[in-house]
Protein backbone atom coordinates (compact mmCIF):
# COMPACT_ATOMS: atom_id res chain seq x y z
CA UNK A 1 0.00 0.00 0.00
CA UNK A 2 2.79 2.26 0.63
CA UNK A 3 4.15 1.97 -2.46
CA UNK A 4 1.68 2.36 -4.10
CA UNK A 5 1.16 5.42 -2.21
CA UNK A 6 4.65 6.50 -2.71
CA UNK A 7 5.64 5.73 -6.61
CA UNK A 8 2.97 4.58 -8.68
CA UNK A 9 0.07 7.35 -7.60
CA UNK A 10 2.69 10.55 -8.10
CA UNK A 11 4.44 8.67 -11.39
CA UNK A 12 3.00 11.01 -12.91
CA UNK A 13 3.69 13.82 -11.49
CA UNK A 14 7.42 12.94 -10.91
CA UNK A 15 8.10 12.29 -14.68
CA UNK A 16 6.49 15.89 -15.42
CA UNK A 17 9.11 17.45 -12.90
CA UNK A 18 11.67 15.70 -13.91
CA UNK A 19 10.42 16.83 -17.54
CA UNK A 20 10.62 20.19 -16.67
CA UNK A 21 14.13 20.24 -14.63
CA UNK A 22 15.75 18.53 -17.98
CA UNK A 23 14.77 21.19 -19.90
CA UNK A 24 16.66 23.76 -18.05
CA UNK A 25 19.10 22.10 -16.19
CA UNK A 26 22.07 19.72 -18.07
CA UNK A 27 20.95 16.21 -16.02
CA UNK A 28 24.90 15.58 -16.33
CA UNK A 29 25.07 18.35 -14.04
CA UNK A 30 22.60 17.42 -11.25
CA UNK A 31 25.40 14.86 -10.17
CA UNK A 32 27.67 17.67 -9.18
CA UNK A 33 25.45 18.32 -6.67
CA UNK A 34 24.80 17.15 -3.46
CA UNK A 35 20.60 16.70 -2.68
CA UNK A 36 20.80 19.81 0.19
CA UNK A 37 22.59 21.75 -2.54
CA UNK A 38 20.07 20.95 -5.01
CA UNK A 39 17.01 21.99 -2.37
CA UNK A 40 18.84 25.46 -1.85
CA UNK A 41 18.93 26.07 -5.70
CA UNK A 42 15.74 24.95 -6.28
CA UNK A 43 13.82 26.53 -3.47
CA UNK A 44 16.32 28.87 -1.20
CA UNK A 45 16.76 28.69 2.37
CA UNK A 46 14.53 30.58 5.16
CA UNK A 47 17.48 31.98 6.57
CA UNK A 48 17.24 35.52 7.94
CA UNK A 49 17.59 38.35 4.96
CA UNK A 50 20.71 40.23 5.22
CA UNK A 51 20.01 43.67 6.24
CA UNK A 52 23.31 44.90 5.81
CA UNK A 53 23.55 43.68 1.71
CA UNK A 54 19.55 44.98 0.73
CA UNK A 55 20.91 48.47 2.60
CA UNK A 56 24.35 48.76 0.50
CA UNK A 57 22.41 48.16 -2.77
CA UNK A 58 18.97 50.29 -1.65
CA UNK A 59 18.61 53.18 -4.28
CA UNK A 60 17.03 56.41 -2.83
CA UNK A 61 14.86 59.14 -4.88
CA UNK A 62 12.81 62.55 -3.70
CA UNK A 63 15.02 63.56 -1.30
CA UNK A 64 15.63 60.41 0.84
CA UNK A 65 19.08 58.96 1.70
CA UNK A 66 20.66 56.71 3.92
CA UNK A 67 20.71 59.19 7.10
CA UNK A 68 17.08 60.47 6.34
CA UNK A 69 15.14 60.17 9.74
CA UNK A 70 13.16 58.71 8.57
CA UNK A 71 15.13 56.01 6.51
CA UNK A 72 17.10 55.24 10.19
CA UNK A 73 13.53 54.72 11.51
CA UNK A 74 12.46 52.34 8.85
CA UNK A 75 15.74 50.45 8.73
CA UNK A 76 15.33 49.98 12.61
CA UNK A 77 12.30 48.87 12.79
CA UNK A 78 12.87 46.39 10.34
CA UNK A 79 16.30 45.73 12.23
CA UNK A 80 15.17 45.55 15.88
CA UNK A 81 11.29 45.57 15.96
CA UNK A 82 10.57 42.76 12.93
CA UNK A 83 11.67 38.81 13.51
CA UNK A 84 13.15 37.05 10.62
CA UNK A 85 9.40 35.68 9.21
CA UNK A 86 8.04 39.73 9.32
CA UNK A 87 11.78 40.86 7.19
CA UNK A 88 10.47 38.40 4.57
CA UNK A 89 7.09 39.63 4.47
CA UNK A 90 8.45 42.96 4.04
CA UNK A 91 11.19 42.23 1.49
CA UNK A 92 7.79 40.23 -0.24
CA UNK A 93 5.99 43.17 0.12
CA UNK A 94 8.59 45.43 -1.50
CA UNK A 95 9.93 42.96 -3.85
CA UNK A 96 6.69 40.08 -4.36
CA UNK A 97 9.66 37.54 -3.23
CA UNK A 98 9.89 36.27 0.13
CA UNK A 99 13.35 34.98 -0.56
CA UNK A 100 16.65 37.11 -1.50
CA UNK A 101 17.47 36.74 -4.90
CA UNK A 102 19.93 33.84 -5.29
CA UNK A 103 23.56 35.63 -5.18
CA UNK A 104 22.61 38.30 -3.35
CA UNK A 105 20.51 42.04 -3.58
CA UNK A 106 23.17 43.47 -6.09
CA UNK A 107 21.53 40.90 -8.24
CA UNK A 108 18.16 42.33 -7.68
CA UNK A 109 16.59 43.56 -11.14
CA UNK A 110 15.14 46.61 -10.69
CA UNK A 111 16.79 47.49 -7.65
CA UNK A 112 15.03 47.97 -4.48
CA UNK A 113 14.32 51.52 -4.29
CA UNK A 114 12.82 53.84 -1.71
CA UNK A 115 11.29 57.14 -2.61
CA UNK A 116 10.07 59.93 -0.91
CA UNK A 117 6.57 61.17 -1.43
CA UNK A 118 5.24 64.63 -0.11
CA UNK A 119 1.52 64.74 0.12
CA UNK A 120 -0.38 68.36 1.46
CA UNK A 121 -2.38 68.47 4.59
CA UNK A 122 -5.77 68.01 3.37
CA UNK A 123 -4.49 64.46 1.00
CA UNK A 124 -4.41 60.91 3.17
CA UNK A 125 -2.18 59.20 1.51
CA UNK A 126 -0.13 55.87 2.94
CA UNK A 127 3.05 54.15 1.94
CA UNK A 128 2.71 52.30 -0.79
CA UNK A 129 5.09 49.85 -3.59
CA UNK A 130 5.30 49.12 -7.16
CA UNK A 131 8.08 46.38 -8.20
CA UNK A 132 11.10 47.00 -5.94
CA UNK A 133 10.18 50.77 -5.16
CA UNK A 134 8.74 51.62 -1.91
CA UNK A 135 7.12 54.45 -1.80
CA UNK A 136 7.15 56.68 1.37
CA UNK A 137 4.95 59.68 2.57
CA UNK A 138 6.41 62.29 4.80
CA UNK A 139 4.18 63.98 6.48
CA UNK A 140 5.26 67.40 7.70
CA UNK A 141 4.36 68.31 11.49
CA UNK A 142 4.27 71.76 12.72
Amino acid sequence: MAHHRVFSQTKQQCRAFVSGAQSVLNPAWLFLFAPYELQFIISGYSSDIDLVDLKKHVQYYGGFHGSHRLIKWLWEIVEKDFTADERRLFLKFVTSCSRPPLLGFSYLEPPFSIRCVEVSDDQVSLGKTKKTLLQLVVYFVD
